[in-house]
């Protein structure tokens, strides 16, 4: 097959997922381009890019910018030179919100089957209002017209596209997968909640700020360990200094997740929503007990009481007697850390690889029919 993978965030879960499938579908034999914009790159994506192109991955980058605007005119034009010139495509698969968008404008009049993968459509954000939602809603009906697959990476993501009033039958879902290392994690009792994501108002740090510091007086020898960066560090860490923790919060920036998840004796995700987050599976394969509000993907990585303990979102004082719970039974965290190991042989890069191919195939020989 010929593919084209389309992403403007090409950076964090994104970026991670587009070289992840990438790398996956040309070790299967099959070719792939990919358009791309250098905006939110991060340092793990300019390292991917450089992967690829060592692999023979075409690429091209697209100056596509993540708010719309009159820019998004020109995008489309060059997406479809880039087409015209480089094609034909079997696929042309649309990531994320702009990359999908461009994606099914800019591919609609060629051949090829479109698929869009959303990664957390916009929708899900509690925060937008009811105007802007029922805005996108109609913007995301619309397209969907123009898409023979779409592609959810949580059963709750699924289930808000089809709420959306997409058709059922365009959508399905397919989680996303990790490397997972060759034996089970030793266990360490370390005594060390740990939080690894953008420091922003999606991801809700304070939640677990403030519930790690309901229990700090309990379980003195506890840290709080917070990996990454973003706009709300400097409010994370006035918080922390105000409950009486600053020294007790080790704030270790912008590193990749898995390595600092082994020094986690619990790992917690205080999400406000999400879709399907990369840090719960690699917390799978760290073998950690999880804690997680009752987000994307929480209900797909966590059987309760078995792996984790999943938590109402938004709500500090249940966040913290999660956190007692956990802090307060070695015993608990060592059965919990050695499920969610089990549970991590679930969610590999070949299985998500494997499934987003069949999604292709599906797609590619649909059209053909219906072009008969």
């Amino acid at each position: 097959m010929r593919i084209l993978q389309v992403v403007e965030s090409f950076g964090g879960g994104v970026g991670r997922h587009v070289v992840d499938l990438i790398v996956g579908l040309v070790t299967r034999g099959h070719e792939v381009d990919l358009v791309y914009s250098s905006a939110r790159m991060d340092k793990t994506t300019i390292e991917g890019l450089a992967l690829l192109q060592r692999k023979g991955v075409a690429t091209f980058e697209l100056p596509m910018q993540r708010s719309p605007g009159l820019q998004d005119f020109a995008m489309v034009r060059e997406l479809k030179d880039y087409i015209r010139k480089h094609g034909p495509f079997d696929i042309v698969h649309g990531q994320s919100s702009k990359g999908g968008a461009l994606a099914r404008l800019g591919g609609r009049h060629y051949p090829a089957a479109i698929v869009y993968t959303p990664h957390a459509i916009s929708t899900m954000n509690p925060r937008i209002g009811a105007r802007q939602r029922a805005l996108w809603g109609t913007i995301e009906r619309n397209l969907a017209k123009r898409s023979d697959a779409i592609i959810a990476v949580s059963p709750e993501e699924e289930r808000h596209l089809i709420e959306l009033g997409i058709p059922a039958g365009k959508v399905r879902t397919i989680i996303n997968g990790v490397e997972l290392p060759d034996s089970a994690p030793e266990w360490m009792n370390h005594k060390v909640v740990g939080f690894v994501g953008r420091l922003e108002f999606q991801k809700h740090p304070e939640n677990l700020i403030e519930a790690f510091a309901r229990n700090a007086d309990k379980y003195p020898d506890w840290r709080l360990c917070m990996v990454g960066y973003g706009p709300l560090e400097d409010s994370c860490r006035a918080l922390a200094q105000s409950q009486g923790i600053g020294e007790r919060v080790d704030w270790l920036g912008n590193q990749p997740g898995g390595p600092a998840m082994a020094q986690f004796g619990i790992f917690c995700m205080p999400s406000r929503y999400e879709a399907m987050p990369y840090v719960l599976l690699e917390a799978l394969a760290a073998g950690c007990p999880i804690i997680s509000t009752n987000c994307g993907g929480a209900r797909v990585a966590i059987q309760p009481e078995a792996n984790g303990l999943i938590v109402p979102i938004e709500h500090p004082v249940e966040l913290a007697m999660a956190l007692d719970r956990l802090m307060g039974d070695e015993s608990l965290r060592q059965q919990m850390a050695a499920e969610s190991w089990r549970r991590a042989q679930e969610f590999t890069v070949d299985s998500m690889v494997a499934q987003t191919l069949k999604a292709y195939e599906d797609v590619s020989d649909g059209k053909r029919l219906r072009g008969r």
